[in-house]
């Protein structure tokens, strides 16, 4: 698992706190659907000028680095 964001926004990036929450998301659909997780990655990617709030990928998720404030 990696985040990826712009140097200036990266100290407003909880990296602890993103990675906290999406393998407790990762493992609660795990245990739901009675499946490993079918990907060898999952990436969180903050885009700057990102014109939509997120979009789902497979193996990494985009969001609008506005979301990422001080």
């Amino acid at each position: 698992m990696r985040i990826f964001a712009r140097a200036s926004k990266q100290k407003y990036v909880d990296a602890d706190l993103v990675f906290r929450v999406i393998t407790k998301g990762i493992e609660f659909y795990e245990k739901m659907f009675d499946c490993p997780f079918p990907f060898a990655k999952y990436d969180v990617i903050y885009c700057p000028e990102f014109r939509i709030s997120a979009m789902e990928n497979v193996g990494a998720v985009t969001f609008s680095d506005r979301y990422l404030i001080p």
